[in-house]
């Protein structure tokens, strides 16, 4: 991979040169798709760069996953570190051989950096490192204030449950985009390090952070290749669009509708790979998600709530055996496959869009959904309709009682929070209440909506999920 993913990322370090940064930075992001789609499945699994097995020496790792590595590495150190080290490395060794760790050593020795955390997140473990961020409050935040609460996402994929990822080695670029006041800048934040989980799951950070000024906006990481890792990303206008159209990166489907809705701005396709970072989901694909957003610039403003002016068709493929990325859904019927949205990730789930059409493709776990968006910007996932209702998980000692209800709800956890953000669902996973409680050593109260009819309903929160009956 030294010789090899070098000699490739090479390639994309020619065309900056030649065509300058933009070019460059498409050139690294499409490699990066590239090793996400086909890597595992064309050299047999996912594999560390380090002790390529002989058979796949001349493999997606070796070459495109080894030029990918090669960029991260670069933007690790910062251009001046690694021209120098480059240079060093022929110098010292000139027509000598490397290793992995020789390689390493050169590197430290001419650049003063200790890269133990670089080398263990992308050389001598498998798998993918990222971050994803997200304003906790969707369109009802408080625009006037600076100060924003975030969620910061640690994300990792196809990563052996020995292995920890250092989060040293991930930058966190926050890019702000506006539906109503286009592009709002970056802000820099250092790294997901400096981020440390305090969800009970132990993948994300909840903090204020000061993003500057800016309204009408959402969130988004490492736009321009500042590390490539478990995310990737199209991006597009409806002017673009001559029909049916698949976007390169992600694989998603656009059908453009007839009129652009006055949308004249930019859309943005988030898919986010995730496999192996949450437990297996009952209803909902756990593996992966998306995230669509739009940045535009109205005078007036144009609502939250608009319908974007395009259908979207995702492929679900619970099959293992090909790449499939839904394999917590296998065995389930494949005509109760359907898309479900939420304006957070936190849970991993959301409420089950209506009017999604499902094509199933023969027996093999196979097919496309396709609806059409009605927010400027919202997370989609997976899901299968089937065993609705019948998910729970407690991962921090989630209690509800009395079970049955009569409208009045006791919520205990054994966390230490002093408040509780939860939703409650009914069993085809619409969303009838959210919200955050005040906790008292681990314990909390909650008065159902009056609107809120007799059944069954599944109560969601960062401690687990659980089933309640209503009477």
């Amino acid at each position: 991979w030294i010789n090899e993913g070098f000699a490739e990322f090479g390639s994309h370090f020619y065309k900056e040169k030649v065509y300058g940064r933009p070019q460059y930075v498409k050139t690294v992001q499409n490699n990066q798709a590239l090793v996400l789609k086909q890597a595992a499945q064309s050299d047999g699994g996912h594999l560390a760069l380090s002790g390529v097995n002989q058979n796949q020496t001349y493999g997606t790792h070796t070459y495109q996953k080894g030029a990918m590595v090669g960029h991260n590495l670069r933007e690790f150190l910062g251009d001046s570190l690694f021209s120098h080290a480059v240079k060093q490395l022929i110098a010292t060794n000139t027509f000598g051989n490397y290793d992995a760790n020789s390689f390493k050593e050169s590197f430290e020795n001419s650049t003063g950096v200790d890269l133990d955390d670089f080398w263990n997140d992308w050389i001598y473990n498998p798998g993918y490192h990222g971050v994803h961020a997200e304003l906790t409050y969707g369109n009802n935040a408080n625009w006037a204030s600076n100060q924003k609460s975030v969620q910061i996402h640690h994300l990792s994929g196809h990563v052996p449950n020995t292995y920890s990822a250092s989060q040293n080695t991930t930058p966190v670029n926050l890019y702000k985009h506006s539906y109503n006041n286009g592009y709002l800048g970056k802000v820099s934040l250092g790294t997901s390090v400096d981020f440390p989980a305090i969800s009970s799951n132990g993948t994300y950070y909840t903090g204020a952070i000061d993003l500057g000024a800016g309204s009408d906006y959402w969130i988004s990481v490492n736009d321009s290749a500042e590390s490539l890792g478990t995310s990737i990303y199209d991006s597009f206008k409806w002017s673009d669009l001559n029909g049916t159209t698949t976007l390169p990166r992600t694989g998603v489907k656009i059908t453009p509708s007839s009129t652009n809705n006055g949308l004249h701005g930019t859309f943005y396709v988030w898919h986010h790979i995730v496999e192996g970072l949450h437990p297996d989901g009952v209803t909902t694909s756990k593996d992966h998600f998306y995230f669509i957003g739009y940045e535009g610039a109205h005078d007036p403003p144009v609502s939250f709530n608009t319908a974007l002016p395009f259908e979207v068709t995702f492929q679900y493929n619970t099959n293992t055996s090909n790449g499939g990325l839904d394999a917590d859904l296998k065995g389930q019927q494949g005509n109760q496959m359907t898309v479900g949205h939420s304006n957070t990730m936190r849970w991993m789930t959301g409420a089950v869009i209506s009017n999604v059409s499902n094509q199933t493709l023969g027996n093999f776990g196979i097919g496309n959904l396709t609806f059409t968006p009605q927010h400027l910007a919202r997370y989609y996932f997976i899901m299968n309709t089937a065993n609705i209702g019948m998910e729970e998980e407690s991962v921090n000692g989630l209690k509800i009682f009395p079970n049955p209800n009569h409208g009045i709800l006791k919520v205990e956890t054994n966390m230490s929070a002093d408040h509780l953000e939860y939703q409650i669902s009914d069993v085809q996973g619409k969303i009838i209440d959210q919200g955050t409680l005040a906790q008292t050593k681990g314990t909390s109260e909650l008065k159902l909506p009056e609107h809120c009819s007799a059944g069954t309903y599944l109560f969601i929160c960062e401690a687990g999920t659980t089933k309640f009956t209503l009477q």
